[in-house]
């Protein structure tokens, strides 16, 4: 799985190194039709076998960091944006971005991926340029995108949203938005209508001989209006060929990711929605799934799709804490497979990623706590 390319058709973003969709050349950016929302076909590089693979890798493999968070910036009609400083307890994306930052104001991290739900209300473009552009934006090079629930509402659903469109189903805002990043290369392409789904290595344009390569999968959560999540449909299908292009037996480590978590002891419930994305992901061995659209924090072991822990599972980590807002768990009660959560502190899921295993930390806002670490290197399968 290499190659950095997007094919975005409001779908669900599973990552894990380089963006594949569409057979065109890997270095020239893919547009989704508009016709039918179909991601196209994954384009395999030449097979490589994991064991040529490790037996190139150094002896000590180079770190690399992925950071990860969703829902992030306020509308800013929201009574608590504050010119974008927030406050105490809502609207705090300006901070939260701050972690993404090193001390020149540049991108700290190469890969930066916003789990969905990046502005509220609509997702309107005006708002995304005034509340997401100015926090979050300032590492719009390094970003790679999977589209949230909100981007899809219109001026029915939020009539005092920021620039809402009047268009069902179409996430204009967050297309537009993206779609308007000039300097990323190769620059996202990002399809309107169903779709925006896509996939690419981290680092970007590496091969599964390199010492690290890591195969990301982006996908549209919104099964109903971004391609489907069903056996059969567009996104199923596209997932479908970019996994048997990019396998385990090539990629040791594969990561996905979207908007809507599978499993979830928060406010919305575990979603049966994704039980076949699962059992596909499952299925190809990828390693670990990062969700928002909860509003807090909460890791899972690795389990099977029947939510059972499993060696060879996928380990979920739900971070929808990138600034908007929080939202309590509904109880004390946790799914069997939780092992960690938090309702209170906003902040970033910080991986590194080796040749075949990775770390975790999630790193709280400046002047909060809380924080949830890998003791030692979890084995990717």
């Amino acid at each position: 799985m290499k190659h950095p390319r997007m094919v975005l058709v409001p779908a669900l973003v599973v990552a894990v190194g380089l963006l594949t969709s569409v057979s065109l050349p890997l270095t020239s950016p893919v547009r989704a039709r508009t016709t039918d929302g179909v991601g196209g076909k994954a384009i395999s590089p030449e097979p490589r076998k994991a064991e040529n693979a490790k037996a190139t890798r150094g002896t000590k493999p180079k770190k690399l960091v992925i950071a990860a968070a969703g829902n992030i910036a306020c509308d800013p009609n929201h009574p608590s944006f504050n010119s974008g400083r927030g406050t105490k307890t809502a609207c705090r994306m300006k901070r939260v971005s701050g972690l993404l930052l090193n001390r020149n104001g540049r991108p700290r991290y190469k890969t930066v991926l916003a789990l969905g739900d990046n502005q509220y209300v609509c997702g309107g473009l005006r708002a995304y340029r005034r509340s997401y552009g100015k926090s979050w934006g300032r590492v719009y090079r390094v970003t790679k995108p999977v589209v949230g629930d909100k981007d899809y509402r219109t001026t029915l659903n939020a009539p005092h949203g920021t620039d809402c469109t009047k268009e069902f189903g179409r996430a204009a805002g967050f297309f537009e938005y993206f779609d308007d990043i000039k300097k990323v290369e190769p620059r996202p392409a990002i399809g309107r209508g169903a779709g925006a789904f896509y996939s690419f290595n981290v680092p970007a344009g590496c091969r599964p001989t390199d010492t690290v390569c890591w195969h990301v999968i982006a996908l549209n959560g919104n099964c109903r209006k971004g391609g489907g999540c069903e056996s059969g449909t567009p996104q199923y299908s596209w997932l479908q060929g970019d996994l048997a292009a990019h396998g385990s037996s090539d990629y040791a480590c594969t990561l996905a990711f979207w908007h809507w978590p599978r499993f979830s002891s928060g406010k919305h419930g575990s979603n049966p929605d994704f039980d076949s994305i699962w059992q596909l992901l499952y299925d190809h061995h990828v390693d670990v799934v990062l969700n928002a659209h909860e509003h807090l924090y909460e890791r899972f072991a690795p389990q099977n799709p029947n939510a059972v822990r499993d060696a060879r599972g996928i380990r979920q980590f739900t971070v929808g804490t990138g600034g908007a807002s929080h939202v309590k768990f509904p109880s004390a009660a946790r799914l069997p497979t939780s092992q960690a959560s938090n309702d209170d502190t906003f902040g970033i899921l910080r991986l590194k990623i080796r040749a075949d295993s990775y770390t975790w930390r999630f790193v709280p806002e400046p002047g909060k706590t809380f924080s949830d670490a890998s003791a030692s290197p979890s084995a990717c399968h």
